[in-house]
């Protein structure tokens, strides 16, 4: 017997199983792949921002955006000087940078990442107790300036202004933490040669005749 015109519309209409099932980390890295190399409208990435941020991106949905970002035009000159940095070259943390002309006008900023979706990277300002999210532009701005000046550095700055950890958030105690403005271990995470920071520094503090793992108020 014939298929009916309403029975092959129903086919075309129905969603594979597959199609509904979360998105692969091969889709997923494409499309962030596919991101930077094209020239995609701000309205485009925050509806993929949107949908990550849901935990909407499907298999069936990450292949409509790859087949999207597809055809859009390359980046003639995308800057791999790193003078536009991509949200992975400054890990989650706390940061102060400069913003002003004078070097005691810092802002304090908080790079927060989804543990599970590398889409949803979020910047905050911090205000007192109170943390205000930058827009995707604004927190890009602020990442590049963090990453322009070091992200050790900003989060070691960030350490000996506040009093606190960048990565854990935990009050600076011994001499060595306060000295670094950072965690020992945490640093790590920040810096290719920060064991030799470390040396350097508890040498240093050793010299003066202290000693770096002292309790300090």
């Amino acid at each position: 017997m014939a298929t009916s015109d309403e029975a092959l519309r129903a086919m075309r209409d129905t969603v594979p199983a597959w199609a509904l099932e979360k998105a692969s980390d091969k889709q997923v890295n494409y499309i962030r792949i596919l991101i930077e190399d094209r020239e995609v409208p701000q309205t485009w990435l925050d509806r993929i921002e949107e949908l990550a941020d849901k935990d909407e991106i499907t298999k069936g949905k990450a292949g409509d955006i790859i087949s999207k970002l597809k055809v859009l035009p390359k980046r003639t000159t995308r800057d791999r000087s790193k003078k536009q940095p991509d949200f992975d070259d400054v890990p989650a943390g706390r940061y102060a940078v400069q913003i002003g002309d004078d070097e005691n006008d810092l802002g304090f900023y908080r790079v927060w990442r989804a543990p599970d979706n590398p889409f949803i990277v979020r910047v905050y300002r911090q205000h007192s107790d109170d943390d205000h999210q930058l827009t995707t532009l604004e927190g890009r701005s602020i990442l590049k300036r963090i990453y322009r000046m070091g992200a050790a550095e900003s989060a070691m700055l960030y350490g000996h202004k506040i009093g606190r950890c960048s990565i854990c958030n935990r009050t600076l105690t011994n001499r060595i933490s306060r000295e670094l403005g950072i965690g020992p271990i945490c640093g790590g995470r920040l810096s290719d040669d920060w064991d030799m920071r470390v040396k350097q520094t508890r040498a240093g503090i050793v010299a003066r005749g202290y000693d770096p793992n002292e309790e300090v108020s």
